[in-house]
C-alpha cells in the first residue's frame, strides 16, 4: 500500500514537472517570438534600405508623415493620425501648434539624441530657419496667410535628405509669398493641403503645385475629419502635372529625379514662363508681381503700350482676360544671367472686348537675379 502511494506521488511530481517545462519553453518563445519581431521591423528596413539605397516613406494620414532614410535614420512629420509610430525617432517636425499637427506624446520610443524641431524653432523674430542634421537639412518656409494660421506662428519644411531627395510639406497654409520661389529649387515630392476649410482648397492646392512644379505633388490634409481624412474625389480631382496619390497607412520608396537637375537652367527658364503665363489666366497679382522684372513694359498687337502695373492691373479686373495658353516648340538659350525663350504661343483671351485664340511667335527675355529668373524687356 505504501509504494502505491509513492508510485502515485512520483507520478504526479513527474507530471508538474513536465506543464513547468512546456510552460517556460512556450513563454521563452513567445518572448523570443515578439522580441525578434521588434527587432525585424528595423532589421528588415535596414536590408532593404541597404540592398536598394532607397529612402521609405509612410503616408500616416492627414498631415503625418513617416520617413526612414536610406541611412536608417527616422523622422515624422506633424504626428497626429495613422499608425507606425512605434521606430525609434531621431527627429520630429511640426509644422504648427495645432492638435491635429504635434501630438508628439505618440512617439514615445525615441533615440536619445532625437530633436524635435517646432515652428517656434524654425522661425524666430520673423526670420525662417535652417537646420542641418547631416543626414537631413531641414528649411523652413513661409506657410499661414489666413486667418486660421498665423503667418508668424507657422511653417512648412522642405527636408532634403543625404541622398538628395527633396520633400516639401506645406504644413495648414493657403498661398504664401514664397511659394512662387519654390519651383527653382526643383523639389522631388511636394504635399498640399486642400481641405478647403481651414487653408486651401483644391482648386487653390492645384494653382500652387503648378507653381511649385515639383516632381510628384501630392493632396494631404484633404478633410476636416480627425478620423478618416482620405477624399478619393477630392484626390481624383487634383489635376497636375505629375499627380501622386497616397492613400492612409501607404508606402513607397523614395527616388531622386535625375532628369531635373538643378543645373537644367533652361527647364527652370521654360517653367518660369510656363509660370507666368498660367498666372495671368488665374489673374494671380501675387505672382505676376514677382515673376516680372520692376521697370518692364508690354507692347500689345494694337501697338498699345503699358507698364507693368497697367498691364497687371488689366489682368485682374479682366479688361484683359487670359483663358487658357498653349506653349509649342519652345528653346531656351542661356549665356551668364542673360535667357532668351522661343516658342510658338497661342492665348485664348476676352482682349478689351475681342474674344479670340491668338497665335504668335514669341521670344520672352529673363534675367537671373539672386539665383531666381525674372521676365523683362529685351536686352
Amino acid at each position: 500500500m505504501k509504494n502505491k502511494f509513492l508510485v502515485i506521488l512520483l507520478f504526479i511530481f513527474v507530471v508538474i514537472i513536465l506543464a513547468l517545462v512546456i510552460y517556460f519553453i512556450s513563454n521563452r518563445n513567445k518572448n523570443t517570438s515578439n522580441n525578434e519581431s521588434r527587432e525585424n521591423i528595423m532589421q528588415n528596413i535596414k536590408m532593404s534600405n541597404d540592398s536598394q539605397n532607397k529612402d521609405i516613406l509612410l503616408y500616416q494620414g492627414k498631415a503625418s508623415i513617416r520617413i526612414v532614410t536610406s541611412d536608417n535614420k527616422v523622422i515624422y512629420i506633424d504626428p497626429f493620425m495613422g499608425d507606425g509610430y512605434d521606430l525609434p525617432a531621431d527627429l520630429i517636425l511640426v509644422t504648427h501648434e495645432h492638435y491635429d499637427h504635434n501630438n508628439i506624446s505618440l512617439i514615445n520610443n525615441r533615440n536619445e539624441d532625437c530633436k524635435v524641431i517646432r515652428s517656434k524653432d524654425a522661425i524666430v523674430n520673423g526670420e525662417h530657419k535652417t537646420f542641418d542634421l547631416g543626414y537631413a537639412t531641414i528649411e523652413s518656409v513661409e506657410a499661414g496667410y489666413n486667418s486660421y494660421h498665423n503667418v508668424n506662428e507657422c511653417v512648412g519644411y522642405i527636408v532634403t535628405l543625404s541622398s538628395g531627395i527633396t520633400i516639401y510639406v506645406t504644413g495648414d497654409t493657403s498661398t504664401t509669398n514664397q511659394m512662387p520661389e519654390l519651383a527653382s529649387k526643383n523639389i522631388d515630392y511636394a504635399f498640399f493641403c486642400c481641405d478647403g476649410i481651414y487653408n486651401m482648397g483644391l482648386d487653390e492646392a492645384i494653382n500652387v503645385a503648378k507653381m511649385v512644379n515639383a516632381k510628384h505633388s501630392i493632396p494631404y490634409h484633404m478633410t476636416g475629419s480627425t478620423t478618416n481624412d482620405f477624399d478619393r474625389n477630392k484626390a481624383n480631382n487634383f489635376d497636375v502635372p505629375g499627380k501622386l496619390i497616397l492613400e492612409t497607412g501607404e508606402e513607397i520608396f523614395l527616388e531622386k529625379d535625375n532628369n531635373k537637375m538643378s543645373d537644367n537652367e533652361e527647364e527652370i527658364v521654360l517653367n518660369r514662363y510656363k509660370q507666368m503665363q498660367q498666372a495671368m489666366c488665374d489673374k494671380d497679382e501675387d505672382v505676376l508681381n514677382e515673376v516680372i522684372k520692376d521697370g518692364t513694359t508690354f507692347t500689345h498687337m494694337s501697338g498699345k503700350t503699358q507698364t507693368k502695373e497697367e498691364y497687371i492691373y488689366d489682368i485682374v479686373t479682366k479688361r484683359l482676360d487670359y483663358k487658357s495658353y498653349t506653349i509649342e516648340n519652345p528653346e531656351v538659350t542661356i549665356e551668364e544671367n542673360k535667357a532668351v525663350l522661343k516658342a510658338r504661343v497661342s492665348l485664348t483671351a476676352n482682349a478689351y472686348g475681342a474674344y479670340g485664340t491668338y497665335p504668335f511667335n514669341v521670344t520672352a527675355y529673363f534675367e537671373k537675379i539672386d539665383g531666381n529668373w525674372y521676365y523683362r524687356n529685351s536686352f
